[in-house]
């Protein structure tokens, strides 16, 4: 793994889980990390730090409602309004 990566065990399985700080990465579905659960408490989904299926819900519904590309992933344009907000 990379420096901002380590490898934890969930559900019996072996992952990447990220603890890059928020709008660093590019997130999209199936990426994990304390970044991922920051976005969802934000969009107001399950904050379980994993990008799943509600999660790209969430995340389209919230880039249809700014005006942004409604592509379910969260690259710089959809992170900047987000880390506004959040002062970060």
């Amino acid at each position: 793994p990379s420096p901002t990566q380590t490898i934890e065990q969930s559900s019996g399985r072996w992952g990447v889980w990220s603890t890059a700080r928020p709008g660093v990465r590019i997130l999209s579905r199936w990426d994990a990390g304390k970044d991922v659960a920051v976005l969802q408490r934000f969009i107001g989904t399950v904050d379980d730090g994993y990008f799943g299926d509600g999660t790209q819900k969430a995340v389209k519904a919230y880039q249809r409602m700014r005006g942004l590309e409604v592509d379910g992933v969260v690259g710089p344009k959809t992170w900047a309004p987000i880390l506004k907000a959040l002062n970060l």
